[in-house]
């Protein structure tokens, strides 16, 4: 009975990340970064608008963060920004294949805490 389970792990296909967050450029740390990772992933299962899943970064950013931050979301936009040091991220998200995800898009994504 004990090799039919190792047999099942071995043929286990390993658990796959199907919404892939490219970091374009980051001041952040890398804890810091890596829940905003985290907190893109969420937000694109839960919301199928794009201004929903930025106010759903936005918010947990400034509750686990402190501070004022701002989020943009979306397939194409400009910007130019003031923000504090060390507390920027920038990414490329590709969810258009992915499962269980509100929004199927391939989408860009800016957080940034505000200089004040």
């Amino acid at each position: 009975m004990s090799k039919k389970r190792g047999a099942e792990k071995k043929n286990a296909a390993p658990a796959v990340e199907d919404i892939f967050v490219e970091e374009i450029s980051s001041s952040m740390p890398a804890e810091m970064a890596d829940f905003t990772k985290s907190l893109i992933r969420s937000g694109l299962r839960q919301f199928k608008i794009e201004k929903d899943v930025a106010q759903h970064i936005k918010s947990s950013a400034e509750a686990k963060f402190e501070g004022t931050w701002h989020c943009i979301v979306g397939q194409n936009f400009g910007c130019s920004v003031c923000f504090s040091a060390k507390h920027l991220f920038f990414a490329r998200i590709s969810a258009a294949k992915a499962k269980d995800v509100a929004l199927k898009a391939e989408l860009n994504c800016l957080l940034f805490k505000s200089a004040e």
